[in-house]
């Protein structure tokens, strides 16, 4: 039986597209959006020269983000959502002064589904890391996926719902996450085998730390 063996940076061609640094770097680069903008709002070269600033800086930011997920995982899904979302805000207030009403809505329109993709890769990059750990094969890859996501998106409603509340409180976070862990395991486990349970067992006691990092550090 066939491993996948990859770590961090997986490709896996059973419907799990993954983009690599280097690709989310052309993809979001400041020109390729500019260029999108160009086309999608019909903009003049004036207006998009004045543009170019904050476009600039969301398309820093964006990379910035996609690199870091690369070692971070999903716990650093909450975090890039906000940083991601509140530049888009910076632009958006930036871009008032430069564009219409009707330009304006195509712009949040478009930051907004820039903002999706880079979430939508990061969760794949997460499963993508956690294949590789576990050693899925290609069958339980296509199979455990679309769990895999559900799984992380609800991860990342827990961390939005404790920002709202202000809940700094480790112990509280930590019984919802283990909650998260062992509903995970449960679903998993009739597709894995001993070995790869004993693995998923430790690979959510060491984010346990990753998570606590993420959201407590100081």
């Amino acid at each position: 039986m066939r491993y996948i063996r990859l770590f961090f940076k997986v490709a896996i061609t059973v419907s799990l597209l993954i983009s690599s640094a280097s690709a989310a770097d052309k993809e979001f680069d400041s020109e390729q959006i500019l260029s999108d903008l160009e086309s999608r709002l019909k903009l003049s070269s004036e207006k998009l020269s004045r543009l170019k600033p904050a476009i600039d800086e969301k398309s820093a930011e964006l990379k910035k983000s996609m690199h870091e997920s690369v070692d971070k995982g999903f716990a650093h899904l909450h975090e890039m959502s906000e940083k991601l979302d509140s530049v888009s805000k910076d632009a958006e207030k930036k871009a008032e002064e430069i564009l219409n009403s009707e330009e304006m809505e195509k712009l949040k329109d478009y930051l907004g589904k820039i903002d999706e993709k880079a979430i939508n890769e990061m969760k794949d990059r997460a499963v993508a890391d956690l294949s590789a750990i576990l050693e899925l094969t290609e069958a339980q890859v296509e199979k455990l996926k679309p769990i895999l996501e559900d799984s992380y998106t609800q991860l990342n409603e827990i961390f939005t719902d404790l920002a709202k509340e202000g809940n700094r409180s480790w112990e509280g976070f930590k019984q919802q996450y283990e909650k998260f862990s062992d509903d995970l395991q449960e679903k998993l486990q009739d597709t894995l085998d001993n070995r790869q349970i004993e693995k998923l067992r430790k690979y959510n006691e060491e984010n346990k730390v990753k998570v606590q990092k993420a959201l407590y550090s100081v």
